[in-house]
Parts: C-alpha cells; structure tokens; sequence
C-alpha cells in the first residue's frame, strides 16, 4: 500500500488515507499528513466514517486488523469486580452528604463533637460552637431554638448518616469477600451490587 491512498468520501471530497487500521472495536486509524486519526463510528464522524468503511471493504488487503485484546486473568476479574463493587458504595455513602453545603460538612466534627458535650453538660469550646449556632439560626430565622434542641438535631443526623455508612460498608467488604472467594467467572460475574435505604434500618 501506497503511503498516502487517494479516495472520494460521501461528500464528493478527496480523502487522503495512509495505513488503515481497524481497531477491536470496529473503528478506524487512518493517517492524515502523515499523523494517526481515528474515525469512530459516531454521529460526529459519521461522515468519515462511512467513507472510510467503504474504503475498507473495496480494499480488504489495504487494511490491517488490530488484534483483540488479551483476555484478562481471572485475578484481573476479580481486581475489576472489587473496584465496581467500591465505586457504587462510595456513590451510596456519598448521599449522608446531599443536602448540606460545603460549610456544614468542614464542621461536621467540630458540631458532632459540641452536641456531644452540650448534651452532656460541658463546655468545650466546641460546645459554645453549636451554642453560638444555635443563638445565630435563631436570630436569622425569628424563632428560637436552644443549644439543646440543635445538639439533639445534630446527634440524630449523625446517627443516621452513620447507619446508612455501616450499612454500605458493611456490604461494600461482603460483597469484596465474596469476590475474593469466587472460584469462577459465573460466580464472579452473579455479585451485583444493590443497596436500598431499607438496608440503614
């Protein structure tokens, strides 16, 4: 094959093609001036797409086929499974934070802890925290609500997020095990990630 192939896409327009690859996935590599493109089959390039196959079926001994990829190990698998498996649990324990501005989550600590003392009597310096937050929602919102009343929010929605995090997590490492222990692709590929709001009680 010629370093430079002449050929007429659909538009009637000269197309310059060099080696021609077709790749696993069913689209191209074709060279133009000498650089490496590649032709997808996409609605953005179906244009080029389509001259490029036509191409390739008029000159089969023209195009080079790019061999597939090795089939992964079972370990491979298995190390694919996992990170699946971890990545849908960190999207379910990413949901304790919706809801909250960036400003409450940084004093996520700071509150857990200053409920804890308020409620239990004492005076850290992060309980005059969320005493200090308590008298400035009031103020804002015209209504009062005492230190005590903002603890006890604070502590039940710490709690929650806390049980929808032992739920995830604890199915997030029970579903790994189970990775770990598949002896076979079919009991690889049956673990399925799924979690409900149910499983946080």
């Amino acid at each position: 094959m010629s370093e430079e192939t002449m050929e007429i896409n659909a538009g009637g327009e000269i197309c310059e093609y060099g080696a021609v690859t077709r790749r696993a996935d069913g689209s191209y590599v074709i060279h133009k001036g000498g650089v490496p493109y590649h032709v997808p089959d996409t609605e953005e390039f179906a244009e080029e797409f389509a001259a490029v196959s036509a191409y390739a079926a008029e000159h089969p001994d023209e195009v080079t086929e790019e061999p597939a990829p090795p089939e992964p190990t079972f370990e491979e698998l298995k190390a694919s499974k996992k990170a699946q498996i971890t990545a849908y649990y960190d999207r379910v324990m990413a949901k304790a934070k919706e809801g909250y501005s960036a400003g409450e989550i940084e004093t996520w600590d700071v509150q857990r802890k200053g409920a804890a003392d308020v409620l239990a009597g004492e005076t850290s310096v992060e309980a005059v925290f969320v005493a200090e937050l308590a008298a400035a929602r009031s103020e804002a919102g015209g209504s009062t609500i005492t230190a005590e009343q903002l603890a006890g929010r604070i502590m039940a929605n710490v709690e929650a997020a806390n049980a929808l995090i032992r739920a995830a997590l604890g199915k997030q490492q029970g579903e790994c095990d189970r990775a770990d222990a598949a002896e076979t692709p079919e009991e690889l590929a049956a673990i399925t990630p799924s979690f409900s709001m149910e499983d946080a009680g």
